[in-house]
């Protein structure tokens, strides 16, 4: 795996901030593969979250692609927990 992403596993109580600042450091258009590394998830899980519109991505030469602000979105839209005004 390519070493864009250097982190350990994810804590439980992160917050938004922090989580904008990995974000940003991220490519502007992840790969399915990239996204699925960063959230710790299964390819198939991410595959299926933008198959159903809940995370934003287009096809660029037949290959999803997932600009880094709709991930963020996805993240604040799942997560309100994490809003900045919380504690």
């Amino acid at each position: 795996m390519t070493n864009y992403i250097k982190r350990s596993v994810m804590p439980f109580n992160f917050f938004i901030k922090t989580i904008r600042k990995e974000v940003e450091q991220l490519p502007h258009f992840l790969t399915l593969k990239q996204v699925a590394h960063f959230l710790q998830v299964d390819y198939f899980t991410i595959y299926r979250l933008v198959v159903i519109g809940e995370i934003d991505a287009t096809k660029v030469a037949g290959r999803w692609r997932v600009p880094r602000s709709s991930l963020l979105e996805y993240l604040e839209r799942r997560h309100p927990f994490n809003w900045e005004d919380s504690f």
